[in-house]
């Protein structure tokens, strides 16, 4: 049987993807490269071999990681490819401009132009055609849930599972060995309340590629983020869910070395709109201070421009009025990513009524987190999920996959209620 029920081999699948869609990006601007410079292409090269093939790595890696390579069913439709592609072709094209600014690459204008335009196309193509040839890349996930679990059967109705095939509860264990015939199914679901299980038949499919998970597991796997309703306190206290301090050392270093150049760039504007503010409603005060609860639940003053007269409105409709807010990362109170920050009386309010409420603040506050970009009016609750997961797994590629996204999805500015 375990070779019968052998899982699809998505992950090789996924591989694939990612490494075709590394491949079409360097021969994108290779054959940028080689437009520009035409029969000098090979001349150029051999004169200056390690520079050229830097800047090539360079420009590569910022497409790449830009596209946030993954797995190709989070796309429901060549729409939502297009979108990624133009999303990503797009911040790589700022990233390999400051770059070429600073002399650390020397891609010009021209080849990028030139580069965006091919990785357009052949990442396109690559997309249609590695789904023609590998359907089952796009095929959802089919799951069995061994028993009834009233969380996971309420998110499994949600879009968010629009991914997967959910099959199940089953009634008894009994009709598991019926069910894996039927449906073939990748992922077996045992809920923790789930006392008597067929234990030989569960390791005989694992080994036959079928992955066995708790609900909790999967509900973290499946949705990146954790139930606080499956939380254990064994988890908290063995500190699975802390960042490393390693992690966090690197985090300030990067968040404020970025959040610095922000802070040059946009000082003009920052004095601009408080010249604006001030003018316009000279009994006002410019800023709007609140105390927020910080890392560890250490307090802090948050700066917002005032949102309370007509210009302060339009600033807030411009998403602009958490500008000052720079200034709280540059001083260490906040980070680039982080949880939302909470206003002290309403974060102890909150953590007196949820369970595990003050983990979240295990990091520091952020600009834009990883909550913000799924649901940027999420309820507390469904917040601290997202808040939980981001602590467990703070990491420079999760710092910058949530950065990427965040230009697509702009976060909510801090809330007063």
């Amino acid at each position: 049987m375990a070779t019968a029920l052998r899982s699809r081999p998505r992950h090789s699948n996924r591989r694939i993807f990612r490494i075709g869609d590394i491949i079409l990006v360097a021969l994108s601007f290779a054959a940028a490269q080689y437009v520009i410079w035409g029969d000098d292409f090979w001349l150029n090269l051999q004169l200056d071999l390690w520079s050229s093939l830097g800047s090539l790595a360079f420009a590569v890696a910022c497409v790449a990681v830009c596209l946030e390579i993954g797995d190709p069913q989070q796309w429901d439709s060549l729409t939502d490819r297009l979108r990624q592609i133009s999303l990503a072709l797009g911040a790589g094209f700022l990233i390999e401009a400051f770059l070429s600014y600073a002399r650390i690459i020397s891609v010009t204008p021209e080849a990028m132009l030139i580069a965006s335009g091919l990785c357009a196309v052949l990442l396109t193509a690559w997309y249609w055609l590695f789904g023609l040839v590998v359907p089952a890349s796009r095929a959802p996930l089919k799951i069995l849930l061994l028993d009834a679990d009233p969380v996971f059967e309420a998110v499994a109705r949600s879009r968010m599972f629009r991914r997967y095939q959910i099959f199940g509860p089953l009634e008894d264990s009994n009709a598991l060995t019926g069910a894996i015939k039927e449906h073939h199914p990748d992922y077996i679901v045992v809920p923790e309340s789930k006392r008597e299980l067929p234990t030989a038949l569960l390791l005989e499919l694992r080994s036959g590629g079928v992955a066995i998970e708790s609900v909790a597991e999967f509900y973290e796997s499946a949705l990146e983020r954790i139930s606080t309703r499956h939380l254990r306190p064994p988890r908290l206290m063995f500190g699975e869910l802390t960042p490393k301090r390693q992690n966090l050392a690197i985090q300030s270093i990067y968040s404020n070395l970025a959040v610095l150049v922000l802070l040059i760039v946009a000082l003009p504007l920052l004095l601009l709109l408080m010249i604006a503010l001030k003018m316009t409603a000279p009994s006002q005060p410019v800023f709007q201070r609140w105390r927020c609860s910080g890392f560890n639940n250490i307090p802090f003053t948050l700066l917002r421009f005032n949102s309370r007269s007509w210009l302060g409105r339009l600033i807030r409709k411009m998403r602009l009025e958490g500008l000052p807010q720079l200034v709280n990362v540059v001083r260490g109170e906040m980070s680039l990513v982080g949880p939302r920050p909470k206003r002290v009386e309403f974060a102890t309010e909150l953590a007196r009524h949820i369970p595990y409420y003050a983990e979240r603040l295990t990091v520091r506050p952020g600009l834009t987190g990883w909550a913000q970009i799924h649901f940027p009016e999420a309820d507390a609750l469904l917040e601290l999920e997202y808040d939980l997961y981001y602590t467990a797994n703070l990491s420079p590629g999760f710092d910058l996959r949530i950065i990427i996204r965040s230009l697509r999805t702009p976060t909510q500015p801090v809330s007063s209620s």
